[in-house]
């Protein structure tokens, strides 16, 4: 009989027990609480495209300074608590995030956010040279969506990424004609580093676990 991965590898189950939780209270509401007890909406190609357009390293990579704090926790605010004219209030009222120890929690809180947005996302294939993209993400995902369910531009881009994307992996699933192996990607994490500290090292190379361990990250029945 195949050994349960939760009997060997330390912090398997709580991980692939965060990954089901997510994903479930993901239907429930459309707000979350960060880690340092910031209460935002939860992210959308909405809150993409207004970080984009700011040049928010959150999402364009680069250093962040307290004002990248500030104007991020902006875009991704609850809009009941905060309207479009309260900004300088909000701002007012978060600058104690500039000092240190309140910016690094919230730094920490805002990439473990982020994390947990994408963690369903489909891998990006690898291309050799340069790629000439003709049209933007949140493009594909309106076109992915309203030729799918039918669905209206601005119904898609109101809704959360972590939504968006189990909703991918359902269209990926019934339209592929061969069997779909997706990542579970803080449950993976864990069994992959664990197979590489055993193995010093193949594991890690080959991305993968040996084929005696059973994995436990199956759909919960609705």
């Amino acid at each position: 009989m195949p050994t349960r991965l939760s009997e060997v590898v330390p912090g398997y189950k709580e991980a692939v027990e965060r990954e089901l939780t997510l994903r479930e209270t993901a239907f429930l509401c459309d707000r979350t609480v960060l880690a340092n007890g910031l209460r935002v909406q939860q992210f959308t190609p909405t809150h993409m495209l207004q970080a984009l357009y700011s040049e928010s390293p959150f999402v364009m990579g680069g250093d962040v300074q307290g004002e990248h704090l500030l104007q991020f926790l902006w875009i991704i605010r609850e809009t009941a608590l905060w309207k479009d004219e309260d900004k300088q209030r909000f701002i007012s009222a978060h600058l104690y995030l500039i000092q240190p120890a309140a910016f690094m929690a919230a730094f920490h809180a805002i990439q473990q956010y982020m994390e947990e947005t994408f963690m369903d996302r489909p891998a990006s294939a690898e291309v050799a040279g340069e790629h000439t993209s003709y049209y933007s993400n949140v493009a594909e995902l309106v076109d992915i969506f309203g030729h799918e369910y039918g669905w209206e531009e601005q119904y898609i881009l109101n809704l959360p990424y972590i939504r968006l994307y189990q909703y991918l992996r359902c269209i990926i699933a019934r339209n592929s004609l061969e069997e779909v192996s997706f990542i579970n990607r803080f449950s993976d994490l864990v069994a992959v580093a664990w197979a590489g500290r055993r193995d010093a090292g193949p594991c890690i190379a080959n991305r993968n676990v040996p084929s005696s361990l059973q994995s436990e990250n199956p759909q919960r029945a609705p």
